[in-house]
């Protein structure tokens, strides 16, 4: 289970940003449970009362991060991809996406 704050969402066709100082990021993508109301100690009997619905995403993952600084590579860092659609969104490559 990935818990998201609404800050971290964009929108169909927008544009994603990869940080500055971060070589290897890529998306995968994830079933998401959309909670619809606030909710404390719900018994199993009750929880789908607080689902608002479900969606698609892609969940985007630093590697840099994950791999190398909270996940530490024993055998050292791993070979990275490098061309230029590891990184470019689609929308900074002009390509509209599907029609």
């Amino acid at each position: 289970m990935f818990l998201k704050a609404p800050n971290t969402l964009t929108g169909d066709n927008q544009t994603s940003v990869r940080p500055n100082n971060i070589e290897y990021m890529h998306y995968e993508a994830e079933l998401v449970v959309v909670i619809g109301k606030q909710a404390r100690n719900v018994s199993e009997a009750d929880a789908m009362d607080y689902v608002a619905g479900y969606t698609v995403c892609n969940d985007y993952a630093i590697r840099d991060y994950l791999e190398n600084y909270y996940r530490p590579n024993p055998a050292g860092q791993k070979p990275r991809r490098t061309d230029a659609d590891a990184f470019n969104h689609r929308a900074e490559r002009g390509d509209p996406g599907p029609a």
